[in-house]
């Protein structure tokens, strides 16, 4: 519930992403590996945080990998794959009724890899203003070799009868240090849902990887 800094690139061996577009060579060695995705169990929950960071990490075998808090900044991991293996989440990150949330960044070390889980990023409830940006969402590493998430971004209401909005979120800055790759998943590569009001995608590749390399989505 504290305002925390976890960063696993503080670990010996390991080291940030240094490739400039739609692939990672970080190195991650911190391993936060859950009991199994039929769990019900979460790997990092920040929702009761404010301005928080998680970095470094590699993340799986939850039903939830990471929970974002307000202002929270979800940086250079992996979640659900660890660049060739996959893990699996059923959701990657959850961004449950918060705002200001960034996932990735516009640094090379920022980008995460968000692959094999059932639902990479997942925003529901009354989450405005969250930024997602330079992640690589259903391929490996190397951007050209699928590790499918089920889906890759949605926006949904939390039930079937919730009516709160989902506002200002934004996929995507326009330029190519904010580019999501988002490509070779099993459905969706974006899913918005209703009471989403100036949501943003903008300059993403969708459907293809590295090169870029042809990686469609289901969907």
């Amino acid at each position: 519930t504290d305002t925390v800094v976890i960063d696993g690139y503080t670990q010996n061996g390991a080291s940030v992403n240094t490739a400039i577009a739609s692939a990672t060579n970080a190195v991650a060695p911190i391993r936060l590996l859950g009991p199994g995705v039929g769990s019900g169990v979460v790997g990092l929950d920040l929702s009761g945080s404010t301005d928080s960071v998680v970095r470094g990490l590699t993340v799986g075998g939850f039903a939830t990998g990471i929970v974002a808090g307000e202002r929270s900044v979800i940086a250079g991991n992996f979640i659900g794959a660890d660049g060739a293996n996959v893990l699996g989440n059923i959701e990657g990150v959850l961004v449950d009724g918060v705002d200001d949330v960034v996932i990735g960044g516009v640094a090379p070390a920022d980008r995460n890899l968000i692959s094999g889980n059932g639902g990479a990023i997942a925003v529901v409830g009354d989450a405005d203003n969250n930024l997602i940006i330079d992640n690589l969402i259903g391929p490996d590493a190397s951007g050209t070799v699928p590790l499918a998430n089920g889906a890759g971004i949605i926006f949904r209401a939390r039930d079937g009868a919730d009516t709160s909005t989902r506002d200002g979120n934004q996929i995507g800055n326009g330029f190519l240090s904010g580019r999501n790759t988002i490509a070779g998943n099993n459905g969706e590569a974006i899913s918005i849902g209703v009471n989403t009001d100036g949501t943003q995608v903008i300059g993403n590749w969708i459907g293809v990887g590295f090169g870029p390399s042809p990686l469609g989505n289901n969907v």
